[in-house]
């Protein structure tokens, strides 16, 4: 391990740049159940709250200089304690989603969002 990896903590921000900045905020309230602030930064609207323990920032594309044609992949890995209660609230709010049985010792599932972006939930317990 090199000094420059011994120095890193732990995620300390997460900024989503998006053209469907409400759509995101929906998401996040109805799946993962966060409250959000809503920001005017030079006149654009923005989303922020925290997600286990880390600053979430829902940006609209303008001012972050995200090209719209943009191609990429992130996933973002949360350990949670049980499945079940997002995956409920995936499916009420008819939100896209895939249960994995097996995955890493226990069960997980991956969420997306509507903008793409992958969450992969992995259980504490299998409880899927």
């Amino acid at each position: 391990m090199t000094q420059t990896q011994n120095s890193i903590l732990a995620f300390s921000k997460i900024d989503l740049a998006t053209g469907k900045i409400e759509a995101l905020r929906d998401y996040y309230r109805d799946v993962f159940g966060l409250e959000f602030r809503e920001l005017d930064f030079a006149g654009h609207k923005h989303f922020i709250t925290t997600i286990a323990g880390i600053e979430l920032l829902l940006a609209p594309l303008a001012p972050a200089n995200v090209d719209p044609n943009a191609t990429g992949i992130q996933q973002f890995h949360l350990r949670v304690k049980e499945l079940t209660p997002f995956v409920e609230r995936a499916k009420a709010g008819d939100y896209s989603f895939k249960e994995i049985p097996e995955w890493d010792g226990g069960a997980a599932v991956c969420l997306w969002d509507p903008d793409g972006n992958p969450w992969m939930l992995v259980a504490e317990t299998n409880d899927a």
